[in-house]
Order: C-alpha cells, then structure tokens, then sequence
C-alpha cells in the first residue's frame, strides 16, 4: 500500500507515507487509520484468533518535519488546532479506539491488547502514546508495558520495582488487565545503562517474576524473547532453571 500511494501519480495522497530513516504509515490520516483498521477486521474474519495485539511503535521521532504537510493541512482546516504533540496524541488515540471497535464487532471476548514503552511519561512524550488515556478510557483490554530494566539501572527512573509499582498504580482502578513485559533478550548481555547485571546474575527474571506474583493486581507476565529465554548458553539455562516454569 506504501508503494502505491507514492507511485499512483496522486500526490495528494502521497502525505500517508513518511519516507525519513524508513518508511512510516503517516497516523494522521484517515486512509493510513482505515488501512490499518481494515486489515485487523481480515484477520478476525480469516483466521480462528483470540485477539489482536500491538506492539510499541507509534511515532518514531518527536521531529516537526516527519508530518509537517498533514499537521499544517489541519491547522488551516481547523479553528481552535491543537499544538503538534496533543495533535499527534489524539490521531493514535484515533487508531486503537478504531481498532477496539473492531476487535470487538468480532465478538465481546475478543482482546485487544497493546504493548507500550516501559516508561509512562516517554510514551507520553516520545512516542505521541496516551497510555493512562487508554487504561482510564477502556480502549484496550490488557496492556502489557515493556519493563526491559533490571534492578541497578543507572537511572532510578528506570528501575523494574519503581516502573512495576508506577504501572500498578495506573491500572488499579481499571479493569483492564495489566501483564508485565520482562528482557529475557538481555540475559548474558551488558550496557552503558544496565552495567553487568545482566552477566553477573542468573536469577534477575525469577525476582520480577516474585514481584509480579505477589501484586494482585498483574495477571501475568510476556518474555521477550522466546528464543532468549530458551537458549542453551549456559547463562540462559541457568537464568530459565531459576524461573522454575513448571
């Protein structure tokens, strides 16, 4: 759809497609929404499914230029316009309400879920992600935020316990169900961020995991990723056996 949009000869529709260190589906617009929306009913319709899940990509830069031409095509339509980042909020906010609804035309206990960035404020921010909007509003079924942080990250922010206690707090008086993203992709690894933690330890995932056990109000939790949590380095192994996932 990408390519047809910037090769159909109609330029006004070449405003879907953002081409800037790669190639972005513009949220903005309406057709770009509906494209998206449409897809999800196919696959509810196509295949025996038990929801739809999205992952964290939303805006992929806080730079004015990525929809200058969209965001200034409003401004002129509109009275009253919103500043550029509430602008890009409300037209994620369009998609997954969009989305929901359409998850849902397939039958009530369909899930939508959404995996967002760790960090409340920097989806808020960074990505144009109004994850407290979705949670208080209902526009999702479960949210699965990525806490790809340890215990000793440099930035106290960032530390899983801080992060898990902010989420919860979110979600408490949400009925939205609230299951914990968890690094098993950095086991064995070490960062400017992270320091050696990930290498010195073997049994970082088995604490989150106490953690999230003992907070009533998480329902679960997702590796990230699969491949990573069962390698057989001998890290892996060692990090897999102290989760005891039997």
């Amino acid at each position: 759809p990408a390519l047809r949009w910037l090769k159909d000869g109609d330029s006004q529709n070449d405003r879907n497609v953002v081409v800037m260190d790669g190639i972005y589906l513009n949220p903005a617009e309406a057709e770009v929404r509906k494209l998206v929306v449409d897809g999800v009913r196919e696959l509810l319709k196509t295949y025996d499914l038990d929801g739809i899940h999205f992952d964290d990509y939303f805006y992929p830069t806080t730079d004015p230029d990525f929809d200058k031409i969209s965001y200034e095509t409003y401004k002129d339509k509109t009275k009253n316009p919103l500043s550029l980042a509430d602008w890009r909020r409300e037209n994620v906010n369009a998609l997954i309400s969009e989305t929901h609804t359409a998850v849902k035309s397939a039958g009530e206990n369909m899930i939508f879920s959404v995996s967002p960035a760790g960090e409340i404020d920097k989806n808020y921010d960074s990505f144009y992600a109004d994850v407290k909007y979705w949670v208080t509003g209902g526009l999702i079924d479960e949210i699965i935020p990525q806490i790809y942080f340890g215990f000793n990250h440099t930035d106290s922010d960032f530390n899983f316990p801080k992060l898990l206690k902010t989420w919860t707090k979110l979600c408490k008086k949400s009925k939205v169900n609230l299951k914990i993203g968890l690094a098993s992709y950095k086991i064995g690894t070490e960062s400017d961020t992270d320091g050696d933690e990930w290498q010195k330890n073997s049994d970082i995932l088995a604490r989150q995991v106490a953690l999230c056990r003992q907070n009533s109000k998480v329902c679960g939790v997702v590796f990230y990723s699969y491949t990573a949590l069962f390698s057989s380095e001998p890290q892996n192994t060692a990090e897999r056996n102290n989760l005891n996932l039997k």
